[in-house]
């Protein structure tokens, strides 16, 4: 199973999405989590590919259920075109989901890593797109990317995070500066 979360608008590529996923196995589902406006006419897609029964729109869900759709899909797909680092992608690593997701963002490079702990796949091109998805669900694949995620989230947990910031205000606290790298 795979999982998507967004505002179903264009740029995070919901449509192209449900369109790839008919490459994928059909034995396979995907839950696309969320609302937006585009929600409507993806749904119509789905249907019109036949692909209902593979494809469930969940729309807007707790924080608890969007957890758990994390904790229990193969991959978080993330097509966006345009998302500075994007704050789901930080919160399905930190539930242990691999990233299948688009070379557009920041968070590629920083903290999901092409064959460690996620894929790079161009959200333009469907066939890429699939494959990458395929690549992810694939049992030797998903056992590799989930040991890269657990080994590389550390520092994006909330107790981690909030390490930093004591840090940070200790420092302030004493008054002294960080060391520049």
């Amino acid at each position: 199973m795979a999982t998507n979360a967004s505002t179903n608008r264009a740029a995070k590529r919901v449509g192209p999405l449900v369109d790839a996923w008919r490459r994928v196995d059909r034995s396979l589902r995907l839950v696309v989590v969320g609302d937006g406006p585009e929600r409507d006419a993806l749904v119509e897609l789905a249907t019109r590919l036949d692909m209902r029964e593979e494809i469930s729109f969940l729309g807007t869900v707790d924080h608890e259920a969007l957890k758990g759709a994390f904790e229990t899909c193969d991959a978080f797909v993330f097509p966006t075109l345009q998302d500075f680092v994007g704050r789901v992608v930080v919160e399905a690593l930190t539930a242990g989901a691999p990233i299948v997701i688009s070379p557009m963002t920041g968070a590629v490079g920083t903290i999901v890593h092409d064959g460690v702990n996620g894929i790079v796949a161009d959200p333009r091109d469907a066939r890429a797109l699939a494959l990458a998805m395929r690549r992810a669900v694939d049992p030797l694949t998903a056992g590799a990317l989930r040991e890269g995620v657990q080994r590389l989230n550390a520092p994006l947990r909330p107790d981690a995070a909030a390490e930093v910031i004591l840090g940070a205000v200790a420092m302030a606290r004493a008054g002294s500066a960080p060391a520049q790298e």
